[in-house]
């Protein structure tokens, strides 16, 4: 079974591809696929000028966003389907997405976006240097002092410094602990040669079924690694705010960020709307 799955839902269509040989196959899948032949719409990250935005558009903030939003999407790769999974999508008769295929050790993979909390002494803070958390005003704090990762709970001297690293992806996507168990993040994908960094311990942080959403955390006290993504999300929030003001009373813009068939991640050509 080696195809792309598009899916109906109150929230809209899913497309999801899914690979029965594995990692190996989903450069044919890219190569061989009927709806966008070429990907001609679609442009290699590492390709991405700003004069592929719209000329009334063409705002270096906003192609700066764009690259920014690129650096933090993820490619999620999923080897097992839960045995959970409903038969339809809540309230509907819709059918969910490999309800048919529940309990198998088959490769899907999709696209999510992460968000970075830095913790030090339990006090975290977000990508605007924030101590509380931007939607429910509550304040950043842990229970315990030092990181929660396997390796410092094995440690006599545990890191007081640790990043939470936070996933945003769909349900259908990955559905409940059991996928998560199965699943891997794989970091910069930006091309065939980019080199592999992978999460792989991941677990589900936050699940509705009904909206679609799913959230993934992921523990780390690398500073190399946690403070890169931190300041990387730092970015991003400094640029959404500038973007923001500017745009706000503005026609509005899509664009998308994602890794076709599985493979390095593309922007999807911007459309005005």
């Amino acid at each position: 079974m080696n195809s792309t799955v598009l899916t109906n839902s109150t929230a809209g269509k899913h497309e999801t591809q899914i690979s029965e040989s594995g990692e190996s196959d989903l450069h044919k899948h890219l190569a061989n696929c009927k709806k966008n032949p070429g990907h001609t719409q679609f442009i290699p990250f590492t390709q991405f000028n700003i004069t592929d935005l719209p000329e009334d558009s063409r705002d270096v903030d906003l192609y700066e966003l764009i690259k920014a939003t690129a650096d933090l999407t993820v490619r999620i790769g999923v080897n097992k389907v839960s045995p959970d999974r409903p038969e339809f999508w809540p309230n509907t008769q819709f059918n969910y997405p490999f309800y048919d295929i529940r309990g198998s050790n088959i490769l899907r993979t999709g696209s999510g976006l992460i968000t970075v909390y830095k913790f030090v002494d339990g006090s975290g803070y977000d990508g605007h240097e924030s101590n509380y958390h931007v939607l429910t005003g509550k304040k950043l704090e842990r229970n315990y002092k030092t990181c929660p990762c396997d390796k410092c709970q094995q440690s006599e001297k545990p890191s007081k410094i640790w990043w939470e690293i936070l996933i945003h992806t769909a349900t259908h996507v990955v559905f409940d602990d059991t996928e998560a168990s199965h699943t891997t993040c794989r970091l910069f994908y930006d091309d065939k040669d980019s080199p592999v960094v992978i999460l792989d311990k991941v677990s589900v942080d936050y699940v509705n079924t009904e909206r679609d959403k799913c959230r993934l955390k992921y523990v780390v006290c690398d500073y190399t690694l946690g403070d890169k993504l931190y300041n990387m999300v730092k970015l991003w929030c400094e640029l959404l705010k500038k973007v923001w003001k500017k745009y706000i009373n503005r026609s509005e813009l899509m664009f998308i960020v994602s890794h076709p068939h599985g493979c390095f991640k593309q922007n999807k050509r911007i459309i005005k709307y």
